[in-house]
Formats: C-alpha cells, structure tokens, sequence
C-alpha cells in the first residue's frame, strides 16, 4: 500500500482555520476564543458571590440575636437589681430615708447596677436603677436598661376560723 496516499495526521494547533484575528496575543487566554472580559452565560465565580452573600447573612442575624440576648440579659439584671435594692431599703426603712436609700444603692452596686431614684412612702421603698449592657453595640443603640420595684411590709395575715 502505498503511503503517499493516505492522509496525513494534522497537530491539534492546525486542527482548526485560524485567520489573523484570533491568532493568540499577550492579552486572549485561549488562541480560538477572542477575549472578553464578561460573556453572557459564563456564570464562573457564581457560586463564590452567593456563598459569600449567605455567609455576610448569617452574620448579621448572629450579631442581632447577640445584640437583643444582650439586651435582654441587661434588662433582667436591671429586674433582679431593683427587686434586692428595694428589698434591702425596705428593710432599713425604719431608720429613715438616707439610711434605707444608701442600702439601696451599695446592694444595686454589688448586682452591677446604679440608683436612679429611690424615695421612701411611709414604709414602702420604691427603687429605680439602671444597667448598661456589656456587648457595646447594644448599648450604643438602646442604652442603659432600667427597672423599678417597690417593696414593704405586708399586712399581718389572719386565720379565719370560721371558713369551712
């Protein structure tokens, strides 16, 4: 058989006709394709934007759970606070209004709080304090938490025997 007659395998560079446009230059990646910075339907690098759009998302909604956890938090410190101030300056109610009130705010003080107001009526403490939050962006968008409480004696309490 005869060689000369049978067709001659070509490179894969020649495989195609290239005419003098889409020769490769310094600036085309592939010598076939002409270079385009975007091409409609190339969707390459998709999936890195919506990761990164998924991630800043859940972010954001942790910093806001963390930021009104925080707030919470302060405001039941606020609560408890002001309940043992109140409790503490009705105890010391006796001994009069300066007496009870400084009770009041070295018991708030050691609950990591701060007197507002705090007023005797008759026997009844009536106390006001404030927190602040610990994680600063809480307290930089709602400030200080504060809560108030009130308390006295009770009324004696009397057994009526003549319930059935």
């Amino acid at each position: 058989m005869n060689r000369s007659h049978q067709a001659r395998p070509t490179p894969r560079s020649h495989q195609y006709h290239q005419s003098p446009r889409s020769r490769p230059t310094p600036q085309t990646p592939h010598p076939f394709r002409p270079f385009h910075p975007f091409r409609p339907g190339d969707d390459t690098g998709a999936a890195s934007v919506s990761a990164l759009a998924v991630a800043l998302s859940v972010l954001l909604f942790a910093l806001l759970g963390v930021t009104f956890a925080t707030a919470l938090h302060a405001r039941h410190r606020a609560q408890s606070a002001a309940d043992f101030a109140a409790l503490a300056a009705a105890g010391r109610a006796l001994e009069g209004q300066g007496e009870a009130c400084a009770r009041a705010a070295a018991i708030a003080g050691a609950n990591g709080a701060t007197v507002e107001s705090c007023a005797l009526e008759g026997l009844d403490a009536v106390v006001t304090v404030s927190v602040t939050p610990g994680f600063a962006p809480t307290a930089a968008l709602g400030g200080a938490a504060t809560a108030g409480a009130r308390a006295g004696p009770v009324a004696p309490f009397t057994l009526n025997e003549e319930a059935p």
